[in-house]
């Protein structure tokens, strides 16, 4: 009988034929000294993807667990997805690790590093790592040993600092944060991302660690869910994450981080907003007043200046003719006062 895996890794695969073997690859090169399992899930590619998956499956067949579907179940978004993948995970295991069909390792001490950390420490729920980011468009690494430590709740509440590749957690969080997810009827709720709400449950319950050393490569596409060059798309995901802190905060009571999300949420809305010349869909005031930000009339100005693309445009004009002649000014300036 095969031994029963320690850790079940989470691979989700839609399209991603020209990347997949590399995603593979850094599951199959992994040197442990226990068991694993990659749950390989293809959800209805229309590309070679599947093909891929039944290659690796037959020469790998005690670590590649193929699922392969005939219907593409993440666009149900009726939860779906994650029962096929949770039924999927074998019931002895300990930890979850994922790594979607576009990204992937290159350090094959990967899993055995972040098991060690928490089969020696208790205390510790989650393991995160650096990363190198690839940019897919310029066909390079564009950041080396990319990460910040996810050292709180806190810490994460204001910036999501994990990177979904880069994790191995307790499964016993995961299974919990599940039943947490369905209690609350999270689904309804429409977010963006199904990972972010993941680590800061995690980071709750659980104390953090992270090791500031690439393990993997992160593949930033041109259009993709945290990379989308509309502008209403970006406006769409930041709204997601702040909807997402707002129902941490009020939810495990933490009424002292209400007011600094708010303020970060309209600073990324106004850094989306200021170099596009795109139109806007969406009524910014309108999310204002949603979450109950006071219309103070500074906000009302910039509200005025970012929703309208000449007002835009002429600001960015007048700024880069600032930022051209400071230098001169601060000459002037300096041969005045001597």
């Amino acid at each position: 009988m095969t031994e029963a895996p320690i850790v079940s890794i989470q691979c989700l695969v839609y399209n991603h034929e020209p990347f997949l073997r590399q995603c593979l690859d850094g599951f199959v090169m992994q040197q442990t000294t226990f068991p694993f399992e990659a749950i390989v899930h293809d959800d209805a590619s229309t590309d070679g993807s599947a093909a891929i998956i039944r290659e690796y499956a037959e020469k790998y067949p005690d670590i590649i667990k193929p699922i392969y579907e005939t219907e593409n179940q993440y666009h149900k978004h009726d939860g779906s997805l994650a029962r096929v993948i949770n039924a999927a995970i074998h019931p002895q295991s300990k930890y979850i690790a994922y790594c979607e069909g576009d990204d992937y390792w290159t350090d094959p001490n990967k899993l055995q590093m972040q098991v060690d950390i928490m089969e020696n420490n208790p205390e510790i729920g989650i393991v995160h790592t650096a990363v190198d980011k690839y940019d897919q468009k310029h066909q390079r690494i564009s950041i080396r040993n990319f990460g910040n430590p996810m050292n709180s709740f806190d810490v994460e509440m204001h910036h999501n600092e994990c990177l979904t590749l880069t994790v191995c957690f307790r499964k016993e969080l995961y299974l919990s944060y599940r039943r947490f997810y369905a209690e609350n009827n999270l689904i309804e709720r429409g977010w963006k991302m199904g990972d972010y709400p993941m680590w800061l449950y995690a980071c709750y319950y659980s104390k953090p660690y992270y090791i500031p050393k690439s393990t993997g490569v992160y593949r930033e596409l041109e259009h993709s869910a945290s990379h989308n060059p509309d502008i209403n798309k970006q406006i769409e995901f930041e709204l997601s994450a702040f909807d997402i802190r707002m129902f941490f905060a009020e939810h495990f009571h933490r009424e002292d981080l209400i007011n600094d999300i708010k303020r970060k949420m309209v600073s990324q809305l106004q850094w989306i907003l200021l170099p596009s010349d795109q139109k806007v869909d969406i009524d910014i005031m309108q999310v204002y007043k949603k979450y109950g930000l006071p219309i103070t009339p500074k906000l009302m100005i910039k509200h005025v200046m970012l929703s309208n693309r000449l007002l835009r445009k002429f600001f960015l004009v007048v700024l880069d003719k600032y930022v051209r002649i400071k230098p001169f000014i601060r000459g002037i300036r300096n041969r005045i006062k001597n």
